[in-house]
Protein backbone atom coordinates (compact mmCIF):
# COMPACT_ATOMS: atom_id res chain seq x y z
CA UNK A 1 0.00 0.00 0.00
CA UNK A 2 0.99 3.81 -1.46
CA UNK A 3 1.88 5.76 1.82
CA UNK A 4 -1.07 8.05 2.43
CA UNK A 5 0.33 11.35 2.25
CA UNK A 6 2.07 10.45 -1.56
CA UNK A 7 -1.61 9.20 -2.61
CA UNK A 8 -2.98 12.43 -1.28
CA UNK A 9 -0.28 14.61 -3.07
CA UNK A 10 -0.40 12.59 -6.29
CA UNK A 11 -4.07 12.67 -6.55
CA UNK A 12 -3.63 16.78 -5.90
CA UNK A 13 -1.11 16.91 -8.66
CA UNK A 14 -3.04 14.86 -11.10
CA UNK A 15 -6.37 16.25 -10.34
CA UNK A 16 -5.02 19.98 -10.41
CA UNK A 17 -2.52 19.52 -13.84
CA UNK A 18 -4.72 17.43 -15.43
CA UNK A 19 -8.62 18.20 -13.99
CA UNK A 20 -9.58 14.26 -14.38
CA UNK A 21 -10.35 12.24 -11.66
CA UNK A 22 -7.57 10.17 -9.79
CA UNK A 23 -7.18 7.09 -10.16
CA UNK A 24 -10.20 6.66 -12.22
CA UNK A 25 -8.91 8.71 -15.55
CA UNK A 26 -5.07 7.82 -14.95
CA UNK A 27 -3.32 4.79 -16.25
CA UNK A 28 -0.75 2.95 -14.81
CA UNK A 29 2.32 4.64 -16.13
CA UNK A 30 0.62 7.86 -15.35
CA UNK A 31 0.07 7.51 -11.78
CA UNK A 32 4.07 6.49 -11.45
CA UNK A 33 4.69 9.40 -12.51
CA UNK A 34 2.37 11.23 -10.32
CA UNK A 35 3.16 8.61 -7.13
CA UNK A 36 7.20 9.45 -7.83
CA UNK A 37 6.50 13.38 -8.35
CA UNK A 38 4.10 13.56 -4.69
CA UNK A 39 7.42 11.62 -3.15
CA UNK A 40 10.29 13.89 -4.41
CA UNK A 41 7.85 16.82 -3.38
CA UNK A 42 6.94 14.84 0.19
CA UNK A 43 10.87 13.63 0.25
CA UNK A 44 11.89 17.78 -0.02
CA UNK A 45 9.35 18.94 2.61
CA UNK A 46 10.07 16.28 5.01
CA UNK A 47 14.26 17.82 4.77
CA UNK A 48 13.09 21.11 5.64
CA UNK A 49 11.32 19.92 8.89
CA UNK A 50 14.24 17.71 10.08
CA UNK A 51 16.90 20.79 9.59
CA UNK A 52 18.66 18.79 6.62
CA UNK A 53 17.75 20.90 3.55
CA UNK A 54 20.01 23.58 2.58
CA UNK A 55 17.30 25.85 2.34
CA UNK A 56 17.51 25.93 5.63
CA UNK A 57 18.38 28.79 8.05
CA UNK A 58 19.85 29.48 11.54
CA UNK A 59 18.42 32.82 13.12
CA UNK A 60 21.49 34.10 15.20
CA UNK A 61 20.56 35.36 18.96
CA UNK A 62 19.99 38.56 18.97
CA UNK A 63 21.37 40.21 22.18
CA UNK A 64 18.95 42.41 24.30
CA UNK A 65 20.93 43.85 26.73
CA UNK A 66 22.10 46.95 24.92
CA UNK A 67 19.99 50.32 24.29
CA UNK A 68 18.08 50.63 20.53
CA UNK A 69 20.19 52.88 18.61
CA UNK A 70 18.03 56.27 18.14
CA UNK A 71 16.51 55.95 21.40
CA UNK A 72 18.97 57.45 23.22
CA UNK A 73 18.80 54.31 25.39
CA UNK A 74 15.28 55.09 26.44
CA UNK A 75 12.69 51.66 25.78
CA UNK A 76 9.05 52.72 25.15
Amino acid sequence: MTDPRIEAAAKALYEANIGLTWPKDADDETMEDYYEDARIAIAAADAVVAGTSPQTITIPEVRNDRPIPGKGGVDG
